[in-house]
């Protein structure tokens, strides 16, 4: 991964992204719904919350090295844009 792609994860992964979490029969479902696919069921609720956070890392590396968007938290569908972020006008 080349040194902008790094930058631009280590910005994605701060992003504060919403968890839903459900007890199932089994443990814990748990799932990051503005990152498609990203969902787990573990035993322990604690171990939703450690593969959450890997998927999540991995979903945005992966999205962004491939030069796709990614998601933006409570986006309903609306990308970040891979290339140089847009710079408001003062």
């Amino acid at each position: 991964m080349d040194r902008l792609t790094a930058k631009k994860v280590r910005y994605f992964v701060k992003l504060q992204y919403p968890v839903f979490i459900t007890v199932s029969e089994t443990g814990f479902k748990g799932a990051l719904p503005d990152l498609p696919g990203c969902e787990c069921t573990c035993r322990e609720l604690s171990e939703v919350y450690v593969a959450l956070e890997r998927m999540r890392r991995d979903f945005i590396a992966q999205k962004l090295s491939s030069g796709a968007g990614v998601p933006l938290p409570n986006s309903r569908g609306l990308l970040a844009e891979a290339a140089e972020p847009a710079h408001a006008a003062a």
